[in-house]
């Protein structure tokens, strides 16, 4: 695949979705990035993600120079208001079309994430040799799964006012934003769909012993250690890269700060809520323990007390 353009496009509030239009270089506005959109006014000092409606659905690529592009994430103030930045691959050399012969037969095809595969009509010149530009779609294994759901099943299941509700979406279903969450409705058990790459059910618990092998207990040292460990976890607040700053804020640990912990699921990805929640009953047996032996020893000063007194 050859490179595509070399420069940046701004997506606009107004014109969502709707692909960004660049002016080629030479003329006369004399900047290589011009946004197109009617954004209203001569764009402002700052903007935030609110300003530039939802963030695009688009995925980011690999150039063939070893650089990234597509979404940025980032809303920036333009001439024509605020728009999301969207970042495109170099330039190749344009060779006349005369160069590269009778154009490509080939049909366009929809990709999977929404953007359109095949021939592009554009003529370049790559190491040396001039030839017609074919895209091919990205490759993604993005698909839509189901996250394990609430630990108890409710009936009626409450909606949750900040995952949006499912509507064409379904379990195995190609999506192309990863991270993405639905609600799917009528569901009893709190279960979700996401779009990832990996299947977030396979840590889901499963708590009957006949499923598990090498079982061994805890001792006294194995709680303490994990006591220790759950008390040096450092707590934060986020938001996702594909949510507004406007949206509520997550509140967790990192799993940066300690890919080791038991908290963490083997692929290094993902929170083990199973452990987590594990560590979190383990504290509290410690804490328990020092809790009683604390109450016995404040028994015996009492009667030691009450002995000197008579």
């Amino acid at each position: 695949m050859t490179p595509r353009s070399s420069r940046r496009a701004f997506f606009t509030a107004t014109l969502l979705l709707v692909p960004g239009i660049v002016a080629a270089k030479g003329t006369s506005c004399g900047n290589d990035d011009i946004p197109i959109g009617s954004g209203g006014g001569g764009g402002s000092a700052e903007c935030q993600p609110a300003d530039c409606g939802p963030a695009l659905g688009m995925p980011n690529y690999q150039c063939n120079d070893g650089t990234m592009a597509g979404p940025t994430g980032e809303c920036i103030a333009t001439p024509n208001g605020c728009g999301w930045e969207v970042i495109e691959c170099p330039p190749g050399d344009e060779c006349e079309v005369s160069e590269c012969g009778p154009q490509p037969l080939m049909p366009n095809e929809l990709c999977g994430d929404g953007s359109v595969g095949g021939p592009t009509g554009r003529c370049l010149r790559v190491d040396g040799i001039c030839g017609w530009e074919i895209r091919e779609c990205p490759s993604s294994n993005l698909q839509w799964f189901t996250s394990c759901g609430d630990p108890v099943c409710q009936s009626p299941d409450p909606d949750d006012p900040n995952i949006p509700n499912c509507t064409t979406e379904v379990a195995g279903d190609p999506c192309s934003m990863p991270n993405v969450f639905c609600e799917v409705p009528g569901d009893s058990c709190g279960s979700n769909l996401i779009c990832t790459d990996v299947d977030p059910a396979v840590n889901c618990p499963i708590s009957r012993a006949r499923y598990k092998t090498g079982i061994a207990y805890l001792n006294d040292a194995d709680l303490q250690r994990l006591h220790d460990d759950l008390l040096t976890m450092r707590m934060a607040r986020w938001h996702y890269r594909t949510e507004p700053t406007t949206a509520r804020e997550h509140l967790g640990f990192i799993i940066d700060d300690q890919p080791q912990s038991p908290a963490v699921a083997a692929s290094g990805e993902r929170v083990d809520l199973y452990g987590y929640t594990s560590m979190a009953a383990a504290a509290i047996q410690v804490q328990a323990r020092q809790i009683e032996a604390l109450e016995r020893e404040l028994q015996s000063l009492r009667e030691a007390v009450a002995s000197c007194k008579r």
